[in-house]
């Protein structure tokens, strides 16, 4: 069996020789170097207790998925680049001293505990001859505050954000959400017209949406296979709320007809934003009990993000549909979670086609007619991948809903 490059298409020849993972092959040291970032979280040559918020943030740069953990966003000013809404711009700034410059998760660390990040950096662009030429170091100059917390906060970024949610409030006509009658007052609505405001919210007040949140999960940003393609949804949402009144929106959002605001705006940004079917099926799915169309999105959050309880809870769909009920050891979860980054990461993989074939017992083949075990791993998959038997009282959870599979 021939094995293929964890990182490109070439054949592999060597083997992390760190751990027995599976699809931990490479074709050089070069490619081996390129996924550590990732792997080292895996690999058992390490230990988690050494990974702080710089390994995070390197990982989440390589992945070109902003950092999700609430440390990183605190300690790398994402928290604070929401006030000038530039959330994005700080990502791409990360990206390139990360993975142009080549700054490793060690130099950060250091260079953060020392308060010289900001120096620092300017040297390491100054080195690199990419001052003169680099966008993402023009706006770091000019927000210097955002990177370095000890700078303050310039006073015009608050007013700007009071101003933000002032538009919130006007567009969808509920009050500021310092109002003190504002939850019971949110209570009262529909649920559909709950969620478009929490939505409209965070589109006006430039909050990124993350997982495993009921906002990235059914407006479609679980589609997105970057922060770049994040970047775009943010800007067809915000269009839409510029073409139409908050209560069409949520009223189409109820009605399941969402879909067809969204549609006529999509062409504006193909062909780069290619997601356009992933996205519609998401915006059309029904939303009643035992349709499971929102799991395979809840297998990507839980992938990305490291949360063990969505996995590891019993009785959980994911346990059930995705091999993790039969997983025996921790080193089986981890096969699991990397095999799932791998397929979330190859983009001739639909995930509603991943799902369907999940919910009809049909994992194993499908991911093997994408990236072809090879004989140790046949093995593994075979067992992980095969229906699940569900036994009621192995926990306190009842027993899952009859689950229907996309169409």
């Amino acid at each position: 069996m021939v094995l293929y490059c964890a990182m490109c298409p070439n054949i592999a020849t060597k083997r992390c020789d760190g751990c027995q993972l599976s699809g931990v092959n490479y074709c050089s040291k070069d490619c081996q170097g390129k996924d550590w970032p990732e792997h080292k979280f895996e690999c058992k040559s390490m230990s988690s207790s050494h990974f702080d918020t710089a390994d995070q943030l390197v990982r989440a740069a390589h992945r070109g998925h902003m950092p999700h953990d609430t440390d990183t966003l605190h300690e790398y000013g994402f928290v604070r680049a929401t006030k000038a809404g530039t959330l994005h711009e700080l990502f791409d700034f990360w990206v390139e001293v990360i993975v142009t410059l080549e700054i490793p998760a060690r130099s950060l660390r250091v260079w953060r505990r020392n308060w010289v990040l900001c120096q620092e950096i300017k040297l390491a662009y100054a080195n690199s001859g990419r001052v003169s030429t680099s966008q993402a170091f023009e706006w770091f100059q000019a927000n210097q505050w955002i990177v370095e917390q000890c700078l303050p906060i310039p006073r015009r970024f608050e007013d700007e954000q009071d101003a933000d949610v002032a538009r919130v409030c006007q567009y969808t006509g509920l009050p500021h959400p310092r109002d003190p009658n504002l939850r019971e007052i949110r209570a009262a609505l529909p649920n559909s017209q709950a969620i478009c405001y929490d939505l409209c919210q965070g589109i006006f007040c430039h909050i990124s949406i993350f997982p495993p949140t009921h906002l990235w999960i059914l407006f479609g940003f679980g589609v997105c296979k970057s922060d770049s393609e994040e970047r775009t949804l943010e800007e067809i949402y915000k269009r839409l709320f510029q073409l139409h009144p908050f209560e069409e929106i949520w009223r189409a959002y109820d009605t399941g007809v969402l879909g067809d605001l969204i549609e006529p705006l999509l062409s504006a940004y193909e062909p780069g934003w290619g997601r356009r079917r992933e996205l519609l099926y998401v915006l059309e799915a029904p939303r009643f009990p035992g349709y499971n169309w929102e799991l395979v999105w809840r297998l990507k959050a839980a992938v990305l993000i490291e949360e063990p309880y969505l996995i590891n809870q019993p009785g959980h769909p994911l346990r059930i549909f995705y091999g993790f009920g039969n997983a025996e050891s921790m080193d089986d979860v981890r096969e699991l979670k990397r095999l799932y980054r791998r397929l979330f990461r190859d983009d001739n993989v639909i995930p509603t086609e991943l799902h369907r074939a999940a919910v009809k017992w049909e994992l194993y083949r499908f991911v093997d007619s994408i990236l072809g075990f090879e004989r140790r791993e046949q093995r593994l998959f075979r067992r992980l991948l095969r229906r699940y038997d569900y036994i009621f009282g192995e926990s306190d959870c009842p027993p899952p809903p009859a689950f229907i599979a996309p169409p």
